[in-house]
């Protein structure tokens, strides 16, 4: 099974996108060696709600929504992988929303 087929599945199981992306960011981990915060966006503030227990600086910053973007370190997965998860991710909360 495909991460973004895992990442789907997590989310049609669970239905609350704090825990689902909790889930995520543990399967990333354990697949890819990559921590990861998933922030809920107040304005111009990046609210932590779920990921990595590691503090992270923030060097990067990736916007999912209006309402969630993700903090990282760096970014240890490939290209190609990072936008399917990206991809993915926007998908189902953008479904999770409504």
């Amino acid at each position: 099974m495909s991460i973004s087929d895992t990442i789907d599945l997590l989310f049609s199981d669970n239905p609350d996108a704090k825990s689902t992306l909790q889930d995520v960011s543990d399967l990333i981990k354990q697949k890819h060696g990559q921590d990861l915060w998933f922030c809920e966006l107040m304005g111009r503030r990046w609210a932590f709600r779920a990921g990595s227990p590691k503090t992270l600086t923030g060097t990067y910053r990736y916007l999912l929504n209006e309402d969630w973007g993700i903090i990282a370190d760096n970014i240890c997965i490939s290209l190609n992988e990072w936008k399917l998860i990206c991809s993915c991710l926007k998908r189902n909360l953008e479904r999770n929303k409504n």
